[in-house]
């Protein structure tokens, strides 16, 4: 519908993700998150769900919720945001250049090729959607699993040089290491797996955590 209506949805989060995993149903999704780069599409897909569906509460600056034919469903003006100002300047530049500038990629979803994100954008809002979830709310194993499943089935596509200067620039190196350090500790990933671990900054998970 959106593509008709001559905009760019991209897919985010867990509809992607779960394709990723042996048995995608194994991955059970609460909504369909769809990412709208450009402020004027973004508003024209508000306006379509606003006149198609059933619009929650909860509707912000930057996300719509609503209920389209019993799917819940969140349109996103940004993809993902950090508190810090400047930080979160950072962010938007990151995903902008890389949005406008990088081939895209798709999934294909009962037989519809849809739009998501690039690998190393996408594993860069991953550890950033990690982040926020270990600073305000605490960390769910289904994201860790996510960012594992990740890791192991498009990170040979992944450019980690590029993924290791975004999380200097967004000063993430700590709490990466963190994620890191969990996948070790819980799922028995190897260092040599995890591109972004730094031991300078992981003498052990507890004096990270008590550091953040």
């Amino acid at each position: 519908i959106f593509k008709k209506e001559q905009l760019r949805p991209i897919i985010l989060k867990g509809q992607a993700i779960a394709l990723l995993y042996p048995t995608p149903e194994h991955r059970t999704g609460g909504d369909c998150d769809i990412f709208f780069p450009y402020e004027p599409q973004a508003l024209k897909a508000d306006a379509w769900a606003h006149e198609n569906g059933k619009v929650a509460e909860g509707q912000n600056r930057y996300t719509v919720p609503y209920t389209w034919k019993g799917m819940a469903v969140e349109n996103h003006h940004r993809m993902q945001h950090l508190t810090n100002i400047w930080l979160n300047k950072r962010l938007q530049s990151i995903i902008e250049r890389e949005i406008r500038c990088c081939d895209s990629t798709y999934v294909n979803i009962a037989d519809t090729r849809i739009e998501t994100l690039p690998p190393t954008l996408n594993l860069l809002i991953e550890i950033t959607r990690i982040a926020r979830y270990i600073i305000n709310d605490g960390v769910r194993l289904k994201q860790l699993i996510d960012l594992g499943m990740m890791l192991r089935t498009i990170g040979a596509k992944v450019d980690f040089v590029k993924l290791q200067e975004w999380i200097n620039r967004l000063h993430l190196q700590r709490i990466a290491t963190l994620e890191a350090l969990l996948l070790i500790e819980l799922f028995g990933f190897s260092e040599d797996e995890l591109p972004f671990f730094m031991p300078r900054h992981a003498s052990n998970i507890t004096s990270i955590a008590e550091e953040l």
